[in-house]
């Protein structure tokens, strides 16, 4: 990985699309997520590794998510002990065949949301995964597939300042906490983990451009790869000279649980959430009086609330999320100049001072450090 060293001290908004720091940047994401498993692979005492974080972005991260991923033994039997937050929504996501141990994303083995589950009389709840249930067991369980390898567990913020994660424990019921490791992953699962994770989301950008999406954004329902039989997604290219502004509309869904809209680089790494406005979400976003969300997806901040930082990436993609919905509207996306934005906003679109725009940066700064 040569240059690693330059990319990581480049500042940020000054890697452009398609550079040879970008994939340093990229490579490094993948190979930190690979010690990672690496540290943790062990089947007889599963933990929740951060596999995708505000630092490891990677995958087209969701800046309003908390992720962990804990590692299976097909056959085994897993306690999930959980006590309710104050998150939009958490779930659990289980699957064969994790990202970058494997060539292709494959598809998902089941999802468990706790919204779903009944709490006991203190707020918490408790899960058996296992190929049987358990004799005598009247609890909640899950019947474990018997591929299935590993386990995500994902948290949903609206409210970055106020909302609290809930608090899940994994631990594995059919071994003795004493007995000696087993490695999860061999070593060419490991060796060859970077290249696979990377070519995998740089060919997923490479196939969105060449369906034709590039400015213009299609819409998909991923029920197989993301376990969200609930959630659709709306997705494209996006490519603005520094002179260029892309103004994207749509109107929410009446009824809608979470949605958010994001920006990442051309690698499917998100841009960087916490210290720039590259995401909203619908608790952060500001409808105009018409009912329509507005933003405005530029290089340079064009005063109004609802500004996607582009963070001098010049292409990279546009990744929304909609879910439990009651309609999957796809946002129309017109490229202008940026000195001619002014036109085409309504008069009354929510707008911001430099002043409000630093003072909303920190407080977002500081919420997205208290996420976790």
């Amino acid at each position: 990985m040569t240059g690693t060293a330059t990319a990581v001290l480049a500042p940020p908004g000054n890697i452009g699309a398609a550079t040879p720091e970008g994939d340093n940047i990229a490579e490094m994401m993948a190979l930190a997520q690979a010690q990672l498993l690496q540290q943790a692979a062990d089947l007889v005492r599963p933990v929740w590794v951060p596999f995708l974080s505000k630092t490891i972005r990677s995958a087209g991260a969701n800046a309003d998510t908390t992720y962990g991923v804990a590692l299976l033994e097909p056959g085994g039997s897993y306690r999930i002990s959980g006590r309710r937050g104050t998150v939009v929504f958490a779930d659990l996501l289980v699957g064969a065949g994790l990202l970058g141990v494997v060539e292709r994303q494959q598809p998902n083995v089941g999802v468990v949301d706790f919204t779903d589950l009944d709490l006991g009389d203190d707020d918490t709840v408790e899960l058996i995964l296992s190929a049987e249930r358990p004799a005598g067991y009247d609890g909640h369980w899950f019947r474990l597939d018997p591929t299935a390898d590993h386990v995500w567990l994902r948290q949903y913020f609206y409210d970055w300042e106020t909302e609290r994660p809930w608090s899940v424990t994994i631990e594995r019921l059919d071994v003795a906490p004493t007995d000696p490791p087993k490695p999860a992953l061999r070593d060419v699962e490991i060796n060859g983990f970077v290249d696979r994770y990377v070519s995998m989301w740089q060919s997923h950008v490479a196939a969105m451009a060449d369906r034709g999406y590039v400015n213009r954004l299609e819409t998909v329902g991923l029920p197989d790869t993301t376990g969200m039989v609930a959630q659709s997604y709306f997705q494209g290219v996006y490519e603005i000279a520094e002179d260029e502004a892309l103004l994207l509309e749509v109107r929410p869904p009446r009824r809608c649980r979470y949605w958010s809209v994001q920006l990442t680089d051309d690698r499917y790494i998100s841009l960087d959430w916490m210290w720039r406005q590259t995401s909203l979400n619908g608790h952060q976003a500001r409808l105009d009086p018409d009912g329509v969300f507005r933003a405005v997806i530029s290089h340079r901040d064009p005063g109004v609330h609802n500004w996607l930082d582009a963070a001098g990436w010049t292409r990279g993609t546009i990744l929304g999320r909609w879910n439990r919905a009651d309609a999957n509207p796809v946002p129309s996306v017109k490229l202008v100049d940026f000195a001619d934005l002014p036109g085409f906003l309504p008069a009354d679109v929510p707008r911001i001072t430099s002043d409000e725009r630093r003072a909303q940066l920190r407080a977002r700064a500081a919420a997205a450090q208290r996420m976790g």
